[in-house]
């Protein structure tokens, strides 16, 4: 995807070096950074992104999407400043992805007891009906017959949205999210 067409929907504050003419990936762990990757610093509980910079760029990153001032070396990748880049990877991810979930008809089941048991309830539902459809919850990410680990219950906001793009890409009329 285009760098500047990827970053116009963020309120940046400032850009120190040049920006590369595309992205290839939207990363947020440093470990799992390839070439041509916009790195985000994320503050978590335990970690702060913006210590794994160096490595990012060592791994590839070609932009890095930080909250302060960092020193970068430009030759290699562009720093982009702005506020939050918890709410910027908010922005950004349904943009790379192309904004899948206008593609899919999507089912959120939410509360505090049964929710796996009525999305696979649903998604055996769609199923029968005829309908190509994905599921991602408690049990992971179960696409076509295929079950893939996740992390958490409820994804990432980048997770979420390349398991979209993934269910629109593979036929899914349907996608439910526990």
């Amino acid at each position: 995807m285009k760098t500047q067409e990827l970053i116009s929907c963020l309120p940046i504050k400032k850009i120190h070096g040049t920006l590369p003419e595309s992205i290839q990936h939207v990363s947020t762990d440093s470990r799992n950074v390839l070439p041509g990757t916009l790195f985000v610093c994320l503050r978590g509980y335990t970690v702060d992104g913006h210590c794994f910079v160096d490595e990012a760029i060592e791994s590839g990153a070609t932009v890095i999407l930080a909250e302060e001032f960092m020193e970068v070396d430009t030759t290699k990748a562009a720093l982009v400043i702005v506020e939050e880049t918890a709410r910027a990877l908010g922005l950004l991810a349904p943009r790379f992805y192309d904004y899948p979930s206008k593609k899919i008809q999507m089912i959120g089941v939410t509360g505090t007891n049964g929710k796996t048991s009525v999305s696979g309830m649903i998604q055996a539902l769609l199923i029968r009906l005829g309908n190509k459809s994905a599921l991602s919850g408690t049990l992971g990410f179960h696409l076509n017959g295929v079950e893939y680990e996740t992390a958490n219950t409820t994804s990432d906001v980048l997770t979420n949205q390349h398991m979209i793009a993934h269910a629109v890409s593979e036929g899914c009329s349907h996608m439910v999210m526990e």
